[in-house]
């Protein structure tokens, strides 16, 4: 789903220069952390890769955020321009999923594509094109943004610690080249078979 979330809500190049500028200090201070903390865990990973995985969140961010705002404007303009009773009621229904789709439990209700194929077909039939919302609109960085972007980077930190705390074990009984030559091992490239 995420892959064709950012096929269908592309982060620009221009996106991606504003989220850096906003956001790229946080994820070098989030990198750092992870680093700092699993020092102990015999990590191997090198900081610009924690650094890499937390771009790569703010991106999903990004393309989350684009996507949200766009269901969320045409559940209003919907809202306001469907005058037909069964159409209101389809309304009313995808309404309902959305505000329900964060929920745990048995109340929880999904909003995936199907859903969305609905949602813009409502539009398109129901809405002028000259303010129907567009998917390709820039990325707008408002109040809400930056709330949604830290827990997506926080939350990605805490799933990369996650997994290097479970690889811990795997990691054990790795041995260095320096410590290889030590142990008596030949680290010299010869072409001697082992």
């Amino acid at each position: 789903m995420a892959s064709d979330i950012f096929k269908r809500f592309e982060v620009t190049n221009e996106d991606y220069l504003l989220l850096e500028k906003n956001f790229d200090k946080l994820c070098k201070f989030v990198a750092w952390r992870l680093k700092q903390s699993n020092a102990r865990n015999n990590c191997t990973d090198e900081l610009d890769d924690f650094i890499q995985d937390m771009r790569i969140a703010v991106l999903y961010a990004g393309a989350y955020y684009k996507r949200q705002t766009y269901i969320e404007e045409c559940l209003t303009l919907l809202a306001k321009h469907l005058k037909d009773r069964f159409l209101r009621l389809m309304l009313m229904e995808l309404i309902s999923r959305w505000e329900n789709k964060g929920k745990s439990g048995e109340e929880r209700e999904r909003f995936d594509v199907y859903h969305e194929e609905i949602l813009e077909n409502l539009v398109k039939e129901n809405i002028p094109d000259k303010i129907r919302p567009s998917r390709k609109r820039p990325l707008v960085i408002d109040k809400r943004f930056p709330i949604y972007c830290k827990n997506i980077i926080w939350n990605k930190k805490k799933a990369v610690g996650r997994k290097i705390t479970k690889e811990r074990s795997l990691r054990g009984g790795l041995v260095s080249l320096t410590q290889f030559a030590y142990i008596g091992g030949n680290s010299d490239n010869s072409d001697d078979t082992w």
